[in-house]
């Protein structure tokens, strides 16, 4: 697949296909592509998936019920914990918090009315443990508190309820000080200043986050200076930005794209590069792996943090969104064109842009990971 034609003042799509170009472990599959893009457009055609889709998800607040200033520190104190939820260990031994399975009137309520828990894990295992700590009384979103607060009061937060602790807790506990103190010192301890600098945009938001917090400034070198490649590829500052451009998306999402959620570029943002989306991306043969690649996922290995095959599997994955982004805009247009000359009147379907995309496949990833080809891979970061 040719991907020199790619342009965009977005560095995390220049820099994915920069990666493509070279790749020698992950490659984009053209017909894998394409029949991906077809099964995704054709479910789109029946059931379109837009940001109104955010508030049904039942760990996600209802966006009417609280102040905006809140929600906005909420979507920025997840997107600042949002990395590493992965285990080696069985559902009922990983991390997990036992909470209720919904809020805001989308939990399961008991034969007795009572709303009824369950133990989450991964990714809303974090959701599920912020929600515990407000319901305790703990202002855990405000800036002021958890960029001063002590040790022993951050690890309650992340306490678990199985025999796993969270992942990378005293990483976490950094982020928090971290990004705390920025905004408090910086942003008068409100994520709602940073996104009014923004004027609308969201790569200039994506920019001033990554500016001002070193934890989210997702950034690597490529060809890696240790690989052999290096030699004769002079190495290049590749972006990432898996979790600056996913705090831009949930802001996006949750306002539907209104208010604090407007931002006149978001269709410039690249999918989230974290280790979900990538296997269900193999899984649809979007993207295939060398054999040694697929050696060392089936052994679980953990790659490194700037690793070539890490490296490799983001960019591609990012390319691979993209790709499959073009030929839904091209399905369609060929729809509105048989449309046009056979019944004279086009019906308009919302096309999903990349940050829809990759809310959609980490969805249908998270279905459809007993039942995947190959395990994802294994990468302890604070940036996903």
């Amino acid at each position: 697949m040719s991907t020199s034609t790619a342009s965009t003042s977005n560095p995390v799509l220049s820099s994915a296909y920069f990666v493509a170009e070279q790749s020698e472990h992950v490659h984009l599959n053209r017909e894998g592509i394409a029949r991906a893009a077809l099964k995704l457009y054709n479910n789109l055609l029946k059931k379109p998936y837009t940001t109104s889709d955010w508030s049904l998800v039942p760990l996600h607040p209802n966006p009417s019920l609280l102040p905006a200033a809140e929600l906005l520190n909420l979507i920025f104190t997840v997107s600042s914990l949002n990395f590493s939820f992965w285990s080696d260990l069985p559902s009922d031994k990983r991390y997990g918090v036992k909470w209720k399975t919904g809020v805001d009137g989308k939990e399961t309520l008991s034969a007795a009315g009572v709303a009824e828990e369950k133990v989450h894990t991964g990714y809303w295992s974090l959701i599920s443990a912020l929600h515990r700590a407000r319901e305790e009384g703990v202002d855990v979103t405000n800036p002021r508190w958890y960029a001063t607060a002590d040790e022993k009061a951050l690890k309650r937060v992340f306490r678990s309820d199985q025999e796993e602790e969270i992942p990378l807790l005293e990483e976490r506990i950094k982020v928090l000080r971290e990004v705390g103190g920025v905004l408090c010192e910086k942003f008068d301890g409100s994520f709602a200043n940073l996104v009014e600098r923004a004027d609308h945009s969201a790569l200039t938001l994506v920019d001033l986050v990554v500016s001002n917090f070193p934890c989210y400034d997702d950034l690597t070198l490529y060809p890696p200076p240790s690989s052999a490649s290096s030699s004769t590829n002079p190495p290049r500052t590749v972006y990432i930005r898996k979790r600056a451009q996913i705090l831009v998306a949930e802001t996006w999402a949750a306002f539907n794209g209104e208010g604090w959620g407007r931002f006149d570029d978001i269709d410039q943002l690249t999918m989230f590069a974290d280790y979900r989306v990538p296997q269900i991306l193999h899984s649809l043969s979007t993207i295939s792996y060398s054999p040694h690649l697929t050696s060392l996922l089936l052994s679980s290995a953990n790659l490194s943090n700037g690793s070539q095959e890490e490296i490799e599997i983001r960019c591609l994955s990012i390319a691979a969104i993209e790709e499959i982004r073009r030929e839904i805009v091209r399905l369609d247009e060929e729809r509105r064109r048989r449309e046009e000359e056979s019944l004279g009147s086009i019906k308009t379907v919302e096309l999903p842009n990349a940050v829809l995309l990759d809310f959609l496949l980490w969805d249908l990833a998270k279905v459809e990971e007993e039942r995947a080809e190959l395990p994802h891979h294994r990468t302890r970061s604070v940036f996903y």
